[in-house]
């Protein structure tokens, strides 16, 4: 992998090269999947206020010369041209309330697309677009302050959000070779819903910092169910009530719980519990994640994983390591160590 990356202003520019192998079934019949960027041309334009208007503009477009190479079935080399303009309005009004509606545009072009069989990419170009749009609703939000010895002040900031978000449906995707995210389009019309209750503490002149979090939230679809129906309970366009409780009781450590529970039966779907320190270089952290069916609450799946790290006083060298174990089939799932070197 090679990105060469160019800043000024709001405006990006990135040129990678990049050789992806995944393989597969260890092995005399070992399978590899060849992924290429040869190269990756990128523009990105960050949020930019249009002259006097209360109007910004964003911008990702991107030129792609891909190579793919699936179990030697699939072999092809086409182009990609993405372009991404999405535009934001500021609207005026009261300082505790926020209303941002947002919409854009997307067209991808491709080179080449599947065969009827899908066994094979041939020279049939595509031009796929879609619209997105959305709501941004942030408030009405109420704080309050308490000062303490020493010019010590502690603020609660309850904020309730609403986001709304829309993305059309581009049609013919069965035609489209999947090489990265940009090729996936998942149509929506569904809203979340979240109320946030925030603690940050200021010590005299030193900046404000958050060392509380405790969050609600939840999707409702206004089209497709969001909870499929099962044999015992009924499909649901609301999603799972998403609860996040994070603690940062100092500048290097957290503790992070969240809990999922059904829409239907109001019993839980999952559960996680992780903690993170670091200091003078070097990080630990720990997560447990556990799954639950929804109409029997029996565990489906318990793993944990530990990961740490470690750099040199130089700030050259850093090895990092971590583990995935699955707890309920008493089994290791993944090993991974790295060593990174900066020049």
């Amino acid at each position: 992998h090679l990105t060469l990356s160019r800043t000024w202003g709001p405006q990006t520019a990135n040129l990678r090269v990049d050789h992806q192998r995944t393989f597969f079934d260890p092995g005399p019949a070992q399978r590899v999947v060849v992924l290429d960027r040869l190269p990756e041309l990128e523009y990105r334009l960050r949020a930019s206020h249009i002259g006097t208007t209360p109007l910004y503009v964003n911008a990702v477009g991107t030129a792609n010369y891909l190579a793919v190479d699936r179990f030697a079935s699939l072999q092809a080399r086409y182009q990609r041209l993405d372009l991404f303009p999405t535009l934001s309005l500021l609207v005026p009004g009261l300082p505790w309330l926020n209303l941002t509606p947002t919409g854009g545009a997307r067209l991808t072009y491709y080179s080449a697309t599947y065969s009827a069989d899908r066994r094979s990419l041939v020279r049939e170009p595509l031009t796929r677009t879609y619209f997105t749009g959305g709501m941004s609703l942030v408030g009405p939000s109420v704080s309050r302050v308490w000062v303490r010895e020493a010019g010590h002040k502690l603020k609660h900031l309850i904020e309730p959000r609403i986001d709304y978000a829309y993305v059309s449906d581009p049609g013919e995707g069965w035609r489209i070779h999947v090489f990265d995210q940009k090729d996936l389009v998942q149509v929506s019309n569904h809203l979340t819903w979240s109320l946030s209750n925030r603690l940050f503490f200021k010590a005299g002149d030193a900046t404000s910092r958050e060392v509380a979090t405790l969050e609600v939230s939840q999707d409702y679809s206004f089209s497709q169910p969001l909870t499929p129906a099962t044999p015992h309970t009924p499909a649901s366009r609301s999603g799972p009530l998403s609860l996040w409780l994070r603690l940062s009781p100092a500048m290097a450590s957290t503790l992070d719980a969240r809990a999922t529970l059904d829409p239907v039966t109001g019993n839980l779907r999952s559960t996680s519990l992780s903690a993170m320190m670091s200091a003078a270089g070097a990080m630990a952290a720990v997560t447990w994640y556990s799954s639950f069916h929804p109409f029997t609450g029996d565990i489906t799946s318990s793993q944990t994983r530990l990961s740490g790290g470690w750099s040199a006083p130089s700030g050259i060298w850093r090895v990092e390591s971590g583990i995935v174990y699955d707890i309920e089939n008493t089994k290791l799932l993944e090993q991974r160590y790295v060593l990174r070197y900066k020049g």
